[in-house]
């Protein structure tokens, strides 16, 4: 069973010899991981990894960097490396994959209009540093240097995302404060994965609900509260009333139904979600309910089910005692 949030980037890294193998690791770049002279609020960000490449020969290693990234105040990049530092801390260059400054590249990358710009590099390493930034990546980071920050407009640790985050979710009424406060007993489980493995930050979820007071679902999103609170719409998935879908939902008879949605997300909310799903929430808004129906913490329970709850809704019920009559009937 899959943990709360899989590392599956990490879980490979995890290996303590690699003879000949490729591994990647993944980080997500924003402008607040900058500290000391590089501190800036650019809001710069994007997505990257590393690919290593152990020959096989125990002396050198390859290593492929592809990122995916929005630059906001430099009209060129100047400089791209990993340095050896964890968070909070800077620290000097390991792995040199452009440099206009240092001689090693004859001209800077122009950022073009609107900011947003996809690179990739290649170079070779001592193998002895590959195997470091496999078993620490959190002590290494990217760091992309440009003419308006030459400190560096923004940074992203190694290994702070895997190239999929797992994330649960069970969803009651009684999770709804203030004004969408609500005894209608509705609920539901849910899982977001979120995926870096195209440079950019997908989040794609899945849902099964039980309705119970609504006949119609107008609206699901993910809002940024911790529990006990509400707050703003940060990723939407379905809005009928903000005119982004065309018809609401209908309840089927029994109130029970499943549910998929992806989008792109900033990345910079990709990591914060991956990182801190506990001050993020499903919300389910309905025509009896508008202001949510039933709403669960990200993260809120683990994704193992009681292996009696056949169905699914993080009860164990007769409503099982239907789900094992239906699919025995479905194989016969």
């Amino acid at each position: 069973m899959r943990s709360l949030i899989a590392r599956t980037a990490l879980a490979i890294a995890a290996t303590a010899t690699v003879a000949s193998a490729q591994v990647e690791v993944f980080s997500v770049l924003t402008s607040d991981q900058e500290v000391g002279p590089a501190a800036n609020s650019s809001g710069s960000n994007g997505v990257g990894f590393v690919e290593i490449d152990f020959d096989g020969n125990g002396v050198d290693a390859e290593i492929t960097a592809e990122f995916n990234l929005q630059v906001n105040d430099g009209t060129e990049i100047t400089r791209i490396h990993i340095h050896n530092a964890p968070a909070g801390q800077n620290a000097g260059v390991v792995v040199f994959f452009f440099d206009v400054i240092a001689g090693l590249d004859p001209a800077a990358i122009p950022v073009p209009e609107g900011g947003q710009i996809e690179l990739e590099f290649t170079t070779t390493i001592d193998a002895s540093l590959a195997q470091q930034l496999i078993d620490t990546p959190d002590q290494f980071y990217f760091n992309v240097h440009t003419d308006a920050v030459p400190a560096g407009e923004t940074r992203g640790q190694l290994g702070n995302v895997a190239s999929e985050e797992l994330i649960p979710s069970r969803l009651t009424s009684d999770q709804e404060v203030g004004a969408a406060a609500n005894s209608s007993q509705s609920r539901g489980n849910a899982e977001a994965e979120i995926s870096f493995e195209e440079g950019i930050a997908e989040i794609e979820v899945d849902m099964r609900l039980f309705i119970n007071q609504g006949t119609e679902i107008t609206r699901i999103h993910i809002h940024n509260a911790p529990a006990g609170s509400n707050g703003g719409v940060v990723v939407f998935f379905f809005d009928v009333i903000a005119g982004l879908d065309p018809t609401a939902i209908p309840v089927p008879v029994g109130g029970q139904l499943d549910l998929s949605f992806e989008t792109e997300i900033p990345a910079p909310l990709a990591l914060d979600i991956a990182t801190n799903p506990d001050q993020y929430y499903f919300n389910v808004h309905t025509n009896a309910v508008p202001a949510g129906e039933t709403r669960g913490q990200l993260g809120n329970f683990p994704t193992a089910f009681p292996r009696a709850d056949l169905n699914r809704d993080g009860i164990v019920s007769y409503a099982d005692v239907d789900e094992f009559v239906a699919r025995f009937f479905e194989e016969r």
